[in-house]
């Protein structure tokens, strides 16, 4: 998984390893709570773990889903795969969060969820949220929060990338994955990056060419050090200042 917190910062890069992330957490983990353990579905039998191996796939675009995902431990990407076979990546899903949503509404998947690492998600039948939904005010209101949430990172993500220079998307590419582990427990100034470098430029809009030659600009800055896919954002204020940078019109 990520870094844990610490009060000292390591000089030289380790991958940390894969762990679960107990669904039992402590505050502050996942932004949402682990429905798999909330009593109304626990007892009810109906929801169910799922592990997936790196570079395996969820559920394909296309797909009617009879259940939602909530995303245990590890990390997945959503993309969409256009007609000439090109991969958009859409999202990037870390623990807590939820994949599938279209099957509430009993729409087809509009993207493809792949685990970009050994992964393991809650499977929630949508059956059973319906039935919860419509008994239990909080289950309408936490569910409502999501698709709300996933509103709301859609459409800053599209202003990002309508607005933010080359530099400016990199920056909050960074920032917001750093922000994402701190709200998980985690630690937000060193962590390895799940998605590789034509992915990231995929889901930001760019090259493979432009992600590595920002990310050796910002490392000569000496804001961030990287080494493979680990890396360390040394000047998070410099950061979260270019992230704000627009593009030039």
């Amino acid at each position: 998984m990520f870094a844990r917190s610490s009060p000292t910062s390591a000089p030289l890069p380790r991958t940390p390893d894969v762990a679960p992330l107990p669904m039992e957490a402590p505050a502050g983990v996942s932004p949402m709570p682990a429905l798999c353990e909330l009593p109304e579905l626990r007892d009810k039998g109906s929801a169910s773990p799922r592990r997936l191996k790196r570079g395996q796939t969820l559920y394909y675009q296309g797909d009617r889903l009879p259940s939602l995902y909530q995303v245990r431990y590890g990390s997945f990407k959503a993309a969409l795969i256009l007609s000439d076979g090109f991969e958009q990546v859409e999202r990037i899903a870390l623990a807590g969060d939820l994949l599938g949503l279209e099957a509430m509404a009993g729409q087809p998947c509009t993207s493809t969820a792949v685990a970009l690492e050994d992964s393991e998600v809650c499977v929630l039948p949508t059956a059973t949220l319906h039935e919860l939904a419509a008994s239990h005010v909080e289950w309408q209101d936490t569910l409502c929060q999501a698709m709300g949430q996933e509103m709301l990172r859609q459409q800053a993500h599209l202003v990002m990338l309508a607005n933010a220079s080359t530099e400016g998307r990199v920056a909050a590419f960074l920032v917001e994955q750093a922000s994402l582990l701190r709200a998980r427990g985690y630690s937000g100034r060193e962590f390895h990056l799940r998605m590789s470098r034509a992915e990231i430029g995929s889901y930001l809009g760019l090259t493979l060419e432009t992600i590595s030659r920002t990310l050796s600009s910002f490392q000569k800055r000496r804001w961030i050090r990287v080494r493979q896919r680990h890396l360390w954002i040394d000047a998070p204020d410099a950061l979260a200042h270019s992230a704000q940078q627009l593009r030039r019109r």
